[in-house]
C-alpha cells in the first residue's frame, strides 16, 4: 500500500476545486481525457547494475524497486537489466512494444512519487512532444523512436529534483531512508495519528494506522500490520504484520503475526506471536507463543 503515501489525486482535485467554474467542466474533460491517455504508455524500468544493489535493499518494508513500481504503476511496466556502459536508446528500442509511447525511469531513483510521474507524462501529452528529457529519465513517441538513429534536441524539463535523488553509495541510500520515513510520518501525521516522538518512531510503508491512534516514543510498526482507532502503541513497542483493534495498548512489549481483538492491553514486556489475543483481555509480562 505504498499509495498511502500518495496524494496526487487529492492534490489534482484541490487544484481542480481552485479554477474558475466556467473551466471546471472543461479541464475536468480534459483530465479525464488524459488519464485514459495513460494507457498508451509502456514505462521501461532501467535496473542500474551497480557493486551493490541498492534497488533491492529493505526500504521501510519494501524494496527500493517497489517505490518505482508504484509511482508508476499506472501504466503497463517491465523491468530491464541496465549497465551505466550500455546504449540507452538501444535497450529502448528492442524492448519498446505495441504502446505508442516509452516512458524511461532508473531504478536508482526510488523517492520518484506517482504525482511527479503523472506530471510529466501530462507534460509530454500537453506540449505534444516526441522525446522528452527529464531529471533521470525519457519519454519518447515510439514511432518517432523507430524511425531516427539518434535524438538531436530532445526537449529538458525537469521536475521535483527531490524525486530524482540518485541512490547509488551508502551515503546516499541513508538520505534516501530519511526522506522516506519522514514521508511515512507526515502521511500519518496527515491523517490524525498523533506521534510523540518523530525521531524514535518508525512505521513501515505498508502500516495502516487509524485517525486518534497515539503512537508513543521508541516504537516500532512493521510489515503490513493495522492500527485501529483509539489504541495506544508503545512506548518500546515493536510489533510487525499484526492487527490491533479498538481501543487497545500495546505498551514495552512485542507483538508478530498476531492479532489484539478490542479493549485489551498487551503490557510489561509481553512477546505475543502467532495467536490472537481475546477482547477485553490484559496480558502483563507474559509470552504466549502459537503455531505458525
Amino acid at each position: 500500500m505504498i499509495e498511502l503515501l500518495e496524494k496526487e489525486i487529492e492534490e489534482k482535485s484541490e487544484n481542480l476545486f481552485n479554477l474558475k467554474e466556467k473551466n471546471i467542466g472543461e479541464t475536468l474533460l480534459q483530465q479525464i481525457k488524459l488519464e485514459n491517455s495513460y494507457n498508451d504508455f509502456l514505462v521501461l524500468i532501467l535496473k542500474v547494475k551497480y557493486n551493490l544493489d541498492f534497488s533491492n535493499l529493505n526500504m521501510f518494508g519494501l524494496k527500493g524497486i517497489d517505490y518505482i513500481k508504484s509511482a508508476v504503476s499506472i501504466c503497463e511496466t517491465k523491468v530491464v537489466d541496465y549497465n551505466l556502459e550500455d546504449d540507452v536508446l538501444k535497450i529502448i528500442k528492442q524492448n519498446a512494444n505495441n504502446k505508442k509511447f516509452v516512458a524511461v525511469v532508473f531504478s536508482d531513483t526510488p523517492l520518484l512519487t506517482k504525482h511527479t510521474f503523472m506530471e510529466i507524462l501530462d507534460y509530454f501529452m500537453f506540449k505534444k512532444l516526441v522525446a522528452l528529457k527529464f531529471n533521470r529519465g525519457y519519454v519518447f513517441d515510439v514511432e518517432y523512436l523507430n524511425s531516427v538513429q539518434k535524438v538531436y534536441n530532445p526537449q529538458i524539463q525537469n521536475f521535483n529534483e527531490d524525486d530524482f535523488i540518485k541512490v547509488c553509495d551508502e551515503k546516499s541510500f541513508a538520505y534516501c531512508l530519511d526522506v522516506l520515513k519522514n514521508r511515512i510520518l507526515s502521511y500519518h501525521l496527515s491523517r490524525g495519528v498523533i506521534i510523540e516522538n518523530l525521531n524514535t518512531t518508525f512505521i513501515d510503508a505498508e502500516v495502516n494506522i487509524d485517525r486518534g491512534v497515539i503512537i508513543k516514543p521508541n516504537t516500532f510498526i512493521l510489515g503490513k500490520t493495522v492500527i485501529k482507532q483509539n489504541s495506544i502503541i508503545g512506548e518500546s513497542a515493536n510489533i510487525k504484520n499484526a492487527i490491533v483493534e479498538e481501543n487497545s495498548i500495546v505498551q514495552n512489549s512485542i507483538l508478530e503475526n498476531a492479532v489484539v481483538l478490542k479493549n485489551s492491553k498487551i503490557i510489561d514486556y509481553s512477546i505475543i506471536k502467532n495467536t490472537s489475543i481475546d477482547e477485553n483481555k490484559i496480558v502483563s509480562n507474559e509470552k504466549i507463543i502459537g503455531r505458525k
